[in-house]
């Protein structure tokens, strides 16, 4: 009952010899089946199959987040709560400021901290 197929490894079956491939070879269930695809034949998975390119499509590739500076966030926080806008992290707003190299307390208040970064971005300014 042992026999010899050549072709999906190109090696004779039970020789213990392997192709280095990308793929692998699944859902075959026997010897018989790589010899005969029609019964049952192998499928085929790998990195370049449509079944993968399908899947890989599903999902959005990640992209690097762009690198703005700490000048830019200052900016952009100050023109938010011009516009109205309440920051709700004052921890965000602490970074912010202390990037800029302002000291800056845990403890105080956020309108007085975007009050030190409008001045910081007054100063700033040419």
């Amino acid at each position: 009952m042992s026999e010899k197929v050549e072709g999906a490894f190109n090696a004779p079956m039970g020789s213990g010899r392997r192709q280095a491939t990308p793929w692998k070879l699944t859902g075959c269930g026997s010897a018989a089946a790589l010899a005969r695809p029609w019964v049952g034949g192998p499928v085929i998975v790998g990195p370049y199959t449509g079944r993968m390119r399908w899947l890989r499509a599903l999902w959005p590739k990640k992209r690097p987040p762009a690198v703005v500076s700490d000048w830019q966030r200052a900016h952009d926080l100050v023109a938010a709560v011009d516009a109205g806008g309440l920051p709700l992290n004052p921890a965000r707003v602490n970074d912010i400021a202390r990037r800029l190299g302002l000291e800056v307390s845990t403890r105080a208040p956020v309108e007085d901290t975007v009050a030190r970064i409008r001045a910081a971005l007054a100063r700033h300014r040419p």
